[in-house]
């Protein structure tokens, strides 16, 4: 039985896209015995180089030292995206994450408390709080530590 491929337009594909997410986001969580929105979730962004000609704009990541893109991302505690943003390596880190957190606010009904690096600290707590009541937690590294850490 042959299959029809329906392209649909950009728009369109991106709600239905996104739509399809949300659910099988929710379905993971409640297969977890999680509740289908996330209460928690954690900020992060990494730096990547990039080459020369194409794609979106290129910046300097001063703190890591990387010419390319930079990519934030939010997710829950299992792990699930539930926000990226891609941008200049040359944008902060507390910029980047405000971006995200805009985009995701309406979207994350229970969403209380988020963890983040100390990249996040100052007027992103501060905005956090504020703008959609959630606790932005700065979570620090151990002293003499580097790369990833578990506690």
């Amino acid at each position: 039985m042959g299959h029809r491929v329906v392209l649909l337009p950009s728009l369109a594909r991106r709600r239905y896209l996104a739509a399809a997410a949300r659910h099988l986001r929710a379905e993971v969580r409640r297969a977890a015995g999680r509740d289908p929105q996330p209460s928690a979730a954690i900020l992060d962004s990494q730096s990547v180089k990039t080459v020369e000609r194409g794609g979106l704009e290129r910046g300097f990541d001063g703190g890591k030292l990387i010419k390319g893109r930079k990519r934030h991302l939010l997710v829950d505690t299992l792990g699930l995206m539930h926000g990226l943003l891609v941008h200049s390596a040359g944008v902060q880190d507390r910029a980047g994450g405000r971006l995200l957190l805009e985009q995701c606010r309406g979207r994350m009904p229970h969403l209380r408390r988020i963890w983040a690096d100390g990249a996040n600290r100052g007027r992103l707590v501060r905005w956090a709080r504020r703008a959609a009541k959630w606790v932005l937690e700065i979570v620090s590294r151990p002293p003499g530590s580097t790369g990833f850490v578990l506690k």
